[in-house]
């Protein structure tokens, strides 16, 4: 007979092994699933798809004369503790940055937990960061960066088609080139271009 082995989204070497009636199970697969502890293999499941039951070890004797389903059963981790740490661009261009936050959190012991930058004014994160694996001595960490947000200055060029620049804010602004139109004498932009980036867009029309 076949048995099937439900790992409930573990990670399993095999998924199933022929057995014959009335002999030892014997060999049976060691699941893996991170944050969790395997207890074992049972011949019923819960609602939750966790093994209950009977038990079936590698000296059980196989007393069901069909192929049949074994369970895996799971006991999650105690939480353990991790940290993020949040670094912000010291200045506009720079490649230096200063630690503005560190925050702890708890995870279970062995699990990969996601690792996400957050919301933070006027700054917008860098990368993708990669998920954490929790150690159970809680010396997991990760670092994160972000860097001064950027933001667009708008004008019209001679020929009235928009244009944009981008800025980090508090950077000093460049001026775009004097529009040039045939007939006309450039005089200045309205509003007048700000010598830094604000934390905002800015549209400025030539006059």
């Amino acid at each position: 007979f076949t048995v099937t082995f439900d790992a409930s989204g573990g990670d399993l070497e095999i998924d199933s092994k022929t057995v014959t009636y009335l002999s030892r199970y014997g060999d049976l697969p060691i699941p893996v699933t991170p944050g969790f502890t395997f207890q074992g293999w049972y011949l019923s499941v819960d609602e939750y798809g966790n093994g209950i039951g009977t038990q079936v070890q590698e000296d059980s004797i196989v007393s069901i004369s069909h192929d049949h389903t074994l369970y895996a059963s799971w006991e999650r981790n105690d939480d353990v503790m991790y940290t993020v740490r949040h670094h912000l661009q010291s200045a506009p261009g720079s490649v230096e940055y200063i630690l503005h936050e560190t925050e702890t959190s708890y995870w279970p012991a062995g699990g990969i937990v996601p690792i996400h930058h957050k919301s933070i004014a006027g700054y917008i994160g860098t990368g993708h960061p990669d998920p954490l694996t929790v150690l159970e001595d809680g010396s997991s960490s990760a670092d994160l960066y972000y860097n001064i947000q950027s933001y667009s200055l708008y004008y019209f060029d001679g020929s009235g088609d928009l244009q944009d620049l981008q800025f980090q804010a508090g950077a000093p602004v460049t001026p775009p080139e004097d529009p040039q139109k045939t007939g006309f004498r450039f005089t200045g932009w309205d509003p007048a271009i700000p010598a830094t980036m604000p934390m905002n867009d800015v549209t400025v029309m030539p006059t």
